[in-house]
């Protein structure tokens, strides 16, 4: 969570006050790696599992179903989001410190801004706006964890585990904007979606969007475990 926290000081441009801060999310240059710092801990679960022959034993004791949906997945996936959570919380509380509240001016000029979630904003419930941009963004931290525990599923190298979420999601971006366009494309992009929106939302950008190609996701990515798995036993 340090490590997450320190890097997410990181800014390319220097905000104003702390609600800016949140709002430019895309100056957080070391926001992808933070993501993956978070999954680490947990996407080398099914590596660590072969090598402590845990994996044998707990197929013994109950079906490969329950072990790898509802154990694996499910744990890797939230585990994740609460170990990103905490700490982007702990960078905010010291941008908080360190850049304050905007004044009149400045919230003037953040509430004229048409973003994803700024109606929390609007009605003067920040601390909900800061808690559902959070929340958004560790949704795309867990699935790329879980994007890390799928590949340890067919290779047994960790560093692979870790580094594949980060190309996987980054490659995409750029493979989404190539063939579709920039505005196109940021409706199918995992990054656009899950990142970028909370700085500028295009038409088509949607938070339901977003969730629901999560879940999409979510549920190829768990077949496809289940389904490789029920063909071994």
């Amino acid at each position: 969570m340090i490590i997450i926290s320190v890097l997410l000081l990181y800014n390319k441009d220097e905000p104003a006050d702390v609600v800016s801060w949140m709002n430019h999310v895309n100056t957080m240059q070391l926001l992808f790696i933070a993501m993956g710092i978070a999954s680490v801990p947990y996407v080398g679960s099914y590596i660590d599992d072969n090598c402590h022959k845990f994996r044998i034993q707990m197929e013994l004791r109950s079906n490969h179903r329950e072990y790898y949906i509802i154990s694996k997945m499910l744990v890797v996936f939230i585990s994740t989001q609460i170990t990103f959570i905490l700490g982007f919380l702990i960078t905010l509380q010291i941008n908080y410190i360190r850049l304050g509240m905007p004044d009149e001016t400045q919230w003037f000029e953040i509430l004229d801004l048409e973003r994803a979630y700024m109606q929390y904003l609007k009605e003067g419930r920040t601390g909900l706006y800061f808690a559902v941009c959070i929340f958004h963004m560790s949704v795309l931290a867990g699935f790329m964890s879980l994007l890390g525990l799928f590949v340890s599923e067919f290779v047994n190298n960790k560093i692979a585990a870790y580094t594949f979420p980060l190309l996987c999601v980054y490659v995409q971006d750029i493979l989404m904007q190539r063939l579709l366009g920039w505005q196109r494309g940021a409706v199918i992009s995992w990054k656009a979606l899950g990142v970028n929106q909370l700085e500028m939302t295009l038409s088509g950008q949607q938070p339901s969007t977003f969730f629901f190609q999560i879940c999409c996701y979510i549920f190829i990515v768990s077949y496809c475990i289940n389904y490789k798995n029920g063909r071994r036993k």
